[in-house]
């Protein structure tokens, strides 16, 4: 049996800190898309995907913003990923970051299959699902995308930019 996919919980705070500052109630689309206040008020308990999920829907439909989680990727801390965020920020190289949040993917959505690679023209992250599983939500894909992004600009450089992003969803 397999057991239920769940992200965490300071992964959804990231969410309902974007929403706030929107001047949207957070926490009464958590607890509408099924995500208790309990479970929230913990930053070391885990929420279930499916729930994670129906938030981000009911926060792109509040906000009519498809590209929600561009701007969320500004909320998220060294902290969000607990140890691995500031593991990341701590890597000696993009690549070791890159190679230490592949590994370690599972910690935020334990449904996550990340790899990298060396390609021609540099090094590629490659993310997946576990098979026989829900992805997450497109905009909570963007979000992490957009903060390694961050966060290799903040290690690096501000001119640090992916060469290149396929995405397998629809458009924006």
């Amino acid at each position: 049996l397999t057991p239920t996919p769940t992200v965490l919980t300071a992964w959804t705070d990231t969410l309902l800190r974007a929403l706030d500052d929107r001047g949207l109630e957070g926490r009464a689309l958590a607890e509408q898309a099924g995500i208790s206040r309990d479970v929230l008020a913990d930053p070391d308990r885990r929420v279930p995907l499916a729930a994670s999920t129906r938030l981000w829907r009911a926060a792109v439909e509040a906000t009519g913003d498809d590209a929600l989680g561009i701007d969320v990727s500004r909320y998220v801390r060294p902290t969000t990923f607990h140890a691995l965020g500031q593991a990341f920020l701590a890597s000696p190289t993009l690549r070791a970051a890159l190679e230490r949040a592949a590994r370690f993917s599972s910690v935020t959505a334990d449904v996550t299959v990340v790899t990298t690679e060396r390609v021609a023209d540099g090094f590629a992250l490659s993310i997946g699902w576990r098979p026989g599983t829900e992805p997450p939500a497109f905009e909570a894909v963007d979000t992490v995308l957009a903060s390694i992004v961050r966060s290799a600009r903040f290690m690096l450089d501000r001119s640090v930019a992916p060469v290149r992003l396929a995405l397998e969803r629809p458009v924006p």
